[in-house]
């Protein structure tokens, strides 16, 4: 059998032989859902008896210690000795009772109540399709198919999504060594060493170990399936015994049945004696490798992964409930790292970013829109693919951009106040007593001075420095100024002092006030001319809809007629652009009116889908909609032609919308109509019963081709999905 080279072997395949539902935790007999996993499609198979040969039933024993019998090629399982199997063995008992008593060997003939075995088409080879949940399967007479392990689907056809590949033509044609031997060569050879076989398979069974798993639990099926295997060896070795001793008495007799180790219980049995000899935590060590390489989705499911990990040996180192559990941590653990290294990865990209924004010497000033138009072509930009994104990085920086500037200007501003401090120091004669407006005229030419831009601001640093001074007496002072006149002079000083700062308020509220007032001034002047804006477009539609009442007139031509009006006037505000525009937009109007009653005048004359102009003109042209809606008849007669087209439109529109009402068309409508063309009589009965059929009556062909493809449609779509079909909720 051929495999893939990187593909550990399949579990149930080994000799040549396809896996056995018991591997997969399954009764041996019960089979696979519709059909063996890697048979070929229902339908397709050969014709098979039911009643199959007696060297095809093997005895096996439950943990019950009851028999039952199981037939490989037929899938089948009975509690019961099959009749075959019972004919079989009567049949020897006459044949060895007539050669007793004849004292020569008899020659056996089938019966005619023996059936003969007949060549089967049986899979030989399977090998999975890279990067699909598809596998090639060959058969004995040399063809090919292709089954989904997953869905348990089998196709002759090559499936839509393999289509143009080169790698599976090449995979088709690389046809394996078991697949070029001639059916009936195998069936010979495997007769021929039948009983040879059945004694290598007696002695590998009897040394078949049977006991309990210590790395884990085993289910009850294999369980079975693994007592029934040493029950049955030690058949086979009796069996074998019979056999020998039989043959060589008459040795032109068919062989005794001989019980067969089936191939999944060994591929079962080879793991137990790994799951024994292995501690668990390797196993599962070893699982999660498999796992890994075969680059299972962390937000999968385990029905859509098992496809990619059923062949391989590692497979069968835990039990069916350890795989999932461990499938379950597999899946858990490898979202926690992708989200880890979603989140490393987005913040490299942010770091990325954060170093063209310090690179861009971005000021206050700069907005993220100026930002973008000038690094908007930088890598490191693009790689954050969210606007939104870009934009909240961009504001943190900023923030911490405006942070560092408003500090660096604390700094300034404190060296500021220190070199007005030293500069204030270097004046002698200050005391507590000293006012600024005295001494800040000898500190003006200083550029200490100027740099504070506050006059206010240097008057209080003057202040808070001269608070610190020392106190002082000078007796000399106050043997010439008496104290009370020097308190006087101080509190006249700090008066004038406190009034200049309320007139220098003052005159600052009066400037922020004035500012204000021009603000609200020019809003209300713009408010204003919009109101009289407003007024004059109402003016000039009401004088528009008085006097101009026909759409074939130019503006030139209507303004004439608008000058004469004295509301004229109440328009002036209107440019002349404006006021062409508002004529154009009541000419639509007008238009749109006079379509909109010619149309209803249609509608009341009952115009069918297939009638002429001349036939509806002589109905309506002594109405007066028809002579108000244009003095040309080619006008009229084109507006006919729209208002049918539109008709026709909107009835096969509304007929798609009565078949999809009617239950009675379904997808099983086109086989009912092949088998009868009553069926489509029916149908037509049942919708001739509605209005949106009976319109369409000129144009019945168009209704037929309609009616036809629809259910055309329904039969190519098939049954329709049941209500209550829904994906399955992705891993969180």
């Amino acid at each position: 059998m051929m495999q893939n080279p990187g593909m550990a072997p399949m579990p149930g395949m080994m000799g040549g032989v396809l896996p056995n539902p018991g591997m997969f935790g399954m009764h041996p007999g019960m089979g696979f859902p519709q059909f063996s996993p890697f048979g070929p499609p229902p339908g397709m198979m050969p014709a098979m008896q039911q009643r199959g040969d007696p060297a095809d039933w093997n005895e096996y024993q439950n943990s019950n210690g009851a028999s039952y019998w199981y037939n490989s090629k037929l899938g089948k399982t009975v509690n019961e000795k099959p009749a075959e199997l019972v004919e079989y063995e009567q049949r020897r008992k006459n044949e060895a009772a007539v050669a007793a008593a004849q004292a020569k060997p008899v020659e056996s003939k089938p019966g005619n109540g023996e059936p003969k075995k007949e060549a089967s088409t049986k899979p030989i080879a399977t090998k999975q399709i890279p990067g699909t949940p598809w596998c090639v399967v060959w058969t004995s007479d040399k063809k090919s198919f292709f089954h989904n392990p997953s869905t348990k689907a089998s196709v002759w056809k090559r499936p839509p999504e393999l289509l143009g590949s080169k790698e599976v033509d090449e995979l088709i044609a690389q046809v394996p060594e078991d697949a070029a031997v001639d059916g009936g060569e195998k069936r010979a050879a495997t007769t021929n060493g039948e009983a040879s076989s059945g004694k290598r398979e007696a002695s590998v069974d009897t040394q078949t170990p049977t006991k309990r798993l210590r790395g884990g639990s085993v289910d009850d099926a294999s369980r079975d399936s693994m007592d029934s295997a040493s029950t049955s060896s030690e058949a086979g070795v009796a069996s074998n015994v019979v056999s020998s001793s039989s043959n060589s008495k008459a040795p032109s007799q068919r062989p005794v049945v001989k019980p067969k180790i089936d191939p999944a219980m060994e591929a079962e049995l080879k793991a137990a004696k790994d799951r024994e000899q292995i501690p668990l935590n390797e196993r599962i060590a070893k699982f999660k490798e498999l796992l890994d390489e075969k680059d299972v989705s962390a937000y999968s499911t385990w029905e859509k992964e098992l496809h990619k990990i059923v062949f391989d040996s590692r497979y069968l180192l835990l039990t069916s409930k350890d795989r999932k559990d461990v499938f379950d941590e597999f899946t858990k653990e490898k979202a926690e790292r992708e989200k880890v290294e979603k989140r490393k990865k987005a913040e490299a990209l942010r770091e990325a970013f954060r170093t063209l924004l310090a690179e861009a010497n971005l000021t206050v000033k700069t907005s993220f829109n100026d930002f973008s138009s000038k690094f908007g072509k930088d890598d490191r930009y693009r790689n954050i693919e969210r606007m939104r994104d870009r934009e909240d990085v961009f504001d943190e920086f900023m923030h911490d951009v405006r942070k560092k500037e408003k500090e660096q200007r604390r700094l300034d501003q404190e060296k500021i106040r220190l070199n007005f401090i030293e500069m204030v120091q270097e004046y002698s004669g200050l005391n507590r007593k000293s006012h600024w407006s005295d001494v800040k005229k000898k500190f003006r030419d200083d550029p200490r001075y100027e740099r504070v831009d506050s006059s206010n601001q240097r008057e209080e640093w003057f202040r808070e420095y001269a608070k610190t001074l020392p106190k002082k007496k000078d007796k000399e002072s106050d043997e010439d100024k008496p104290a009370e006149k020097e308190e006087e002079d101080d509190k006249v000083k700090e008066d004038r002092e406190k009034q200049e700062r309320q007139q220098a308020s003052m005159r600052e509220r009066e400037r922020v006030v004035q500012e204000e007032m021009s603000v609200i001034a020019k809003d209300r002047d713009k408010e204003r001319e919009s109101h009289r804006y407003d007024e004059a477009v109402q003016h000039y539609k009401a004088l528009l809809t008085d006097l101009v009442r026909q759409t074939d007139l130019t503006y030139k031509e209507a303004r004439k007629i608008l000058k004469k009006d004295s509301r004229y006037e109440l328009a002036d505000p209107l440019s002349k652009h404006q006021k062409e525009e508002l004529y154009e937009e009541h000419l639509d109007q007008l238009s749109a009116k006079k379509k909109q009653t010619y149309r209803e005048l249609l509608e009341e004359a009952d115009v069918a889908l297939d009638a002429s102009w001349k036939e509806i003109k002589r109905k309506i042209r002594e109405d007066p909609r028809y002579t108000k809606f244009s003095s040309q008849d080619s006008k009229r007669e084109k507006e006919f032609d729209r208002f049918v087209k539109d008709k026709t439109a909107k009835a096969l529109l509304e007929f798609r919308d009565l078949l999809k009402e009617t239950r009675h068309i379904d997808f099983k409508t086109k086989s009912r109509i092949d088998e009868s063309e009553q069926n489509m009589k029916d149908i037509v009965e049942i919708l001739k019963n509605d209005k949106r059929f009976l319109v369409l009556e000129p144009l019945a062909k168009a209704r037929k081709e309609i009616l036809l493809e629809y259910i055309d449609d329904l039969a190519r779509r098939g049954p329709p999905p049941p209500p209550t079909a829904s994906e399955p909720a992705r891993r969180h």
